[in-house]
């Protein structure tokens, strides 16, 4: 593996005209390989691309061989009679929803006008709050619970200890007869199933139906008011309210058969950490803008609260992004104490060479924020890593430091660089973190926290660069 000098720019103009330039390179690479590639039957296939969505909104002309990419691969799903009526036939909740959440939620952002998106976003938005009658129901809307962690335009899959593990394609059998094991593919709702509340947003955000709103807004605070009234997190929804834990065998189905990453449900930290993971504090920051119900707000607060205590790991980026989304959300001050205490006890930083080494897979994902088994272990000047770019920009948004800020977007790129050198697109499978994209846009368990879109992004909009 190669070692990356960190560039050194003069100023934050010169610092993001490099960084887009090495985009460009990467954009231009994307399109030659791609470009007649078929789609495969990778479920998130295409999640490699947002984390060029920073770039994407720079260059429109873009749009072509996303919309291109994005036809191909519902053509390639309906065809092979996996997808029917715009949704897997029987899929999890975690990973079925990847495809629709990331990439189709890039397009909706990129083209909110765009007839085919908003089709295509619609088709599988009407099967979540049952208004489609050709599809058997996913929600039951007497308990505001959906009937299974397992569904799709089949139908719901209950009291079935058998899968398709969507990483392999193999079949795998649960071997518990644990009665509240057995009930993950029954009446448990997990932080997962709130992945549908944000594909329901998508579609309010195109179509601007009520519906949608209203769905989201209903669900997510079956979440929400158990947080704010008991000030931590569920590990889970029963029909009769929330459930506090699991027993192992249950853990262990849940881990086994859809969430391989999640870290033990027995720490405030990592249960917050699954629902950053699964999208669930996006849901509750942008309902709190679009109902203006406090609740959310206050959910927020509780949850974050909680990640206070790991903004000076620097694999912990997506909790400080997370903090740095509620600040201008609700033009708070609540959370820069200590993203500022963390920066100034690395103060002053300087590096000057950044390369990863490659250790083999981990057997247990170690508990925080931004852990994977397949985490590379990086190196700053052949010691291991302090500084987070996320960190340096958030401090350097905070500060209004432009010089802070042309050093994080240099660090920022600097990691760019190295993957760009030493790792695959992400095309094979988009969560993983040893590719370009996980670099770019965060690996599975970032919550789309990267060099791209929390450093990059971020700071262009803050500093009018471009």
């Amino acid at each position: 593996m190669s070692v990356i000098s960190v560039p050194k720019s003069k100023s934050i103009s010169e610092a993001l005209h490099s960084f887009m330039s090495s985009m460009d390179k990467w954009w231009i690479r994307l399109k030659e390989t791609y470009n007649e590639t078929p789609p495969t039957d990778v479920h998130d296939q295409l999640t490699y691309l947002t984390g060029l969505e920073p770039y994407f909104k720079l260059h429109p002309e873009t749009l072509v061989f996303l919309n291109q990419k994005r036809d191909e691969v519902e053509k390639h799903f309906t065809d092979s009679d996996q997808w029917y009526h715009g949704y897997w036939r029987m899929q999890e909740a975690h990973h079925g929803t990847e495809h629709y959440e990331l990439f189709l939620g890039m397009m909706a952002r990129l083209e909110q006008d765009n007839e085919e998106t908003i089709r295509q976003v619609v088709d599988v938005a009407e099967h979540i709050g049952n208004w489609n009658s050709d599809i058997d129901s996913w929600y039951n809307e007497h308990t505001k619970r959906f009937y299974s962690l397992h569904f799709g335009s089949d139908g719901v899959r209950q009291e079935e200890k058998s899968w398709i593990d969507p990483n392999t394609g193999l079949k795998k059998t649960a071997m518990s007869d644990d009665a509240e094991a057995n009930q993950l593919f029954s009446a448990l709702n997990m932080p997962d199933h709130l992945r549908f509340v944000n594909i329901a947003l998508i579609a309010y955000q195109v179509t601007h139906d009520t519906k949608y709103l209203s769905w989201a807004d209903e669900y997510a605070l079956e979440w929400a008011r158990p947080i704010v009234n008991q000030k931590r997190v569920p590990v889970g929804l029963t029909p009769e309210g929330p459930i506090w834990e699991l027993s192992p065998q249950a853990e262990e189905l849940y881990r086994s058969s859809v969430v391989g990453m999640i870290g033990k449900l027995d720490n405030p930290v990592d249960l917050v950490e699954n629902l950053l993971a699964s999208g669930g504090i996006n849901a509750f920051l942008e309902l709190g803008k679009l109902t203006k119900n406090p609740i959310y707000r206050s959910a927020l607060e509780v949850l974050l609260d909680v990640l206070i205590s790991e903004v000076e790991d620097p694999d912990a980026g997506p909790a400080i992004a997370m903090m740095m989304q509620y600040r201008k959300a609700f033009n708070s001050k609540r959370y820069d104490k200590p993203i500022l205490d963390a920066y100034q006890r690395i103060s002053p930083f300087h590096v000057d060479e950044l390369h990863a080494e490659i250790v083999p897979r981990l057997d247990k994902r170690p508990s925080g924020i931004g852990k994977r088994k397949d985490l590379p272990v990086w190196y700053e000047d052949e010691k291991l890593r302090i500084a987070s770019p996320i960190l340096l920009g958030a401090a350097a948004e905070i500060l209004n430091d432009e010089k802070l800020a042309t050093q994080a977007i240099d660090l920022a790129h600097a990691y760019m660089l190295y993957a760009l050198a030493n790792f695959t697109d992400g095309h094979e499978h988009g969560c993983k973190a040893q590719t370009i994209s996980a670099i770019a846009r965060g690996h599975g368990r970032d919550n789309h926290a990267g060099m791209t879109t929390a450093v990059l992004e971020p700071l262009i909009q803050t500093f009018e660069a471009f």
